[in-house]
């Protein structure tokens, strides 16, 4: 149904007449997706007029379209504001309590199960607090999520100056959220306000926003580190210190030196990646920020391969001899002296004048590998259904190469808050054990262009022997990221990193690696929607797999030709 004139004066109406008043505009209409008005929502919003004070409301749901992810500010807000509302007015308004769990029950119906969403995403809070109106099982929601729930709930019945102060205090011990005008600090300075910044908003992707770098620790006045004019991340709720914190809180220190990470981000943050930033990550612990939820997935991830193990082990071994069999053929045998096989005549005096009865030889192949895999993994949240069984195929290959002795290392990738971070889950040197593969957890959106650009630094990190290198990628072949492509115009709007953009932007950096010799390939497990992006991206150089009794002989047969190609080289 399309959302008429008629439709939003029914839903105009609806407001009204639960405010008893006419005198004014809406500020927010509420719809269902077939865009027929809610009248439990619209019939709230009336009564947040008639029992709130709009003096102290509209500045705080205005100041909300200012900062990163308004949408997301809004939704919690308005999930505050309904549960304040519902407080005040249930106890005179018998059918109140009626319409809210129906609408409810109608609601829910338009959510996607909770494990597609975010952790800690509007869409999940919002279904816990529609399924605590119904009186529903929770327990598919983290510990974090359901405190940040119950946060909000238990500051409904405030007025309404302590419940905008409490609701904004919330949003930033959740979410690093910082009001409007808290962002006037010695960290963040804007340039315009009021008319001018929606002029601006006109012209360009974003506000003007001129971002210092912190004080040092003499209190020196600050210098400038970077200008930026972009949309979502310049108007952010957070200064670049605390987007800093927060991948240090969450992911443990960089791997590399500030110097070397601007060296790094000279180099590749370019072009489209600009305004975006890197961070090198090393294993979880629980002392980070979701760490609890990281370590109940890694729970997760090894009870899934521990139910197929005998599975698992079956394929592993399957891989290793296809493996060890390509090896052998492209290697030269070696001579062995043994005392039977084929008989060499030049040593047969040994036999009397030294009692050595070795004078025959045997050709033997050790199949000793002369170049690195590295397996690199798609971990942002669209892959969230996938965690366990992306560890158990990453876990399968590692083990089936470390049982060849070849060097194998592997890297997750996800962007978040304008960093990409490349987290390794196992290091060259790790030759005894792939476990820590079972730490792989989803979350954020995927950069792959500055991804696959960006692993260079990870491959070179440690002093190999082996000139030659293999790329492996698991991935959905759907780059996508919340933040734009820069502007190759300057002040100019930049673009949406998706579809064909980010598709182009990914083919260019596997184009990248491969002029330096490194064979690059992607292994993807799912349906034909990925096959026109995978083609563009990697050429031939893929497989999909449909089920999981095609991967042993998938994957095998993707390596061989890999190694055809690199001896060809």
């Amino acid at each position: 149904m399309e959302l008429t004139h008629s439709l939003k004066k029914r839903a105009t109406n609806m407001v009204w007449t639960a405010a008893g008043r006419y005198d004014f505009e809406p500020v927010y209409l509420f719809f269902h997706s077939n865009n027929e008005p809610s009248l439990y929502l619209n019939t709230l919003e009336g009564l947040a007029y008639r029992t709130m004070n709009p003096d102290i409301l509209l500045p705080f749901l205005k100041g909300l379209d200012f900062g990163r992810k308004p949408e997301k500010f809004r939704s919690l807000a308005q999930l505050v504001l309904e549960q304040a509302v519902f407080s005040r007015e249930c106890s005179r308004r018998s059918s109140l309590s009626a319409l809210r769990e129906e609408y409810a029950r109608l609601h829910l119906t338009e959510f996607l199960p909770a494990g597609r969403y975010t952790e800690l995403g509007w869409e999940r809070q919002a279904l816990i607090h529609w399924k605590r109106v119904l009186h529903m099982d929770l327990t598919d929601f983290s510990r974090r999520e359901l405190s940040l729930a119950d946060a909000m709930e238990s500051i409904a019945t405030l007025p309404d100056a302590e419940l905008v102060r409490s609701a904004k205090a919330i949003f930033r011990k959740y979410y690093y959220y910082q009001p409007l005008d808290a962002r006037k600090s010695e960290t963040t300075k804007f340039v315009g306000a009021g008319l001018f910044l929606v002029i601006l908003g006109q012209l360009f992707s974003g506000d003007l926003h001129i971002r210092l770098s912190d004080p040092d620790k003499n209190g020196f006045s600050p210098v400038f580190s970077r200008l930026y004019v972009m949309e979502k991340h310049l108007l952010s709720q957070t200064t670049a210190k605390e987007d800093h914190d927060y991948m240090l809180h969450t992911f443990g220190p960089c791997l590399f030196s500030d110097s070397q990470m601007a060296l790094f981000e000279k180099t590749f943050c370019t072009g489209y990646h600009s305004r975006s930033l890197l961070w090198y990550a090393g294993a979880t612990s629980p002392d980070l920020i979701f760490g609890a939820e990281q370590e109940t997935q890694y729970r997760k991830n090894l009870q899934y391969y521990q139910k197929d193990k005998r599975y698992y082990e079956r394929s592993i071994h399957q891989i290793t001899e296809h493996l060890k069999q390509a090896l052998e053929e492209q290697q030269e045998p070696d001579l062995v002296r043994v005392q039977s096989g084929h008989l060499n005549p030049g040593q047969v005096y040994r036999i009397p004048a030294m009692h050595d009865l070795s004078v025959f030889y045997r050709e033997i192949i050790w199949p000793m590998p002369d170049f690195t895999v590295d397996l690199v993994l798609d971990a942002s949240s669209s892959r969230c259904q996938e965690q366990e069984s992306i560890a158990a195929q990453a876990y399968l290959i590692t083990q089936s190469l470390l049982e060849l002795q070849i060097p194998v290392q592997v890297t997750s990738f996800r962007s978040i808050r304008g960093y990409t971070i490349l987290q390794l889950l196992k290091t060259y040197r790790e030759t005894g054990t792939a476990d820590g593969i079972f730490h792989f957890f989803t979350a954020g959106n995927n950069r792959d262009g500055l991804a696959f650009r960006a692993i260079r630094p990870l491959m070179e990190q440690y002093d190999t022997p082996h000139a030659k290198r293999i790329v492996l990628i698991l991935t959905d072949a759907l780059p996508s990221d919340s933040r734009r492509a820069a502007s190759d115009h300057g002040l100019l709007r930049g673009k949406d990193y998706r579809d064909t953009l980010a598709i182009d932007d990914t083919r260019e950096a596997i184009r990248q690696l491969r002029s330096e010799g490194i064979c690059v390939a992607a292994i993807f497990w799912g349906g034909d929607y990925a096959v026109p992006s995978l083609r563009r991206i990697y050429g031939d150089s893929f497989i999909r797999i449909k089920q999981i009794q095609q991967f042993p002989d998938a994957v095998s047969g993707l390596l061989m030709r890999l190694l055809d190609q690199m001896h060809e080289q």
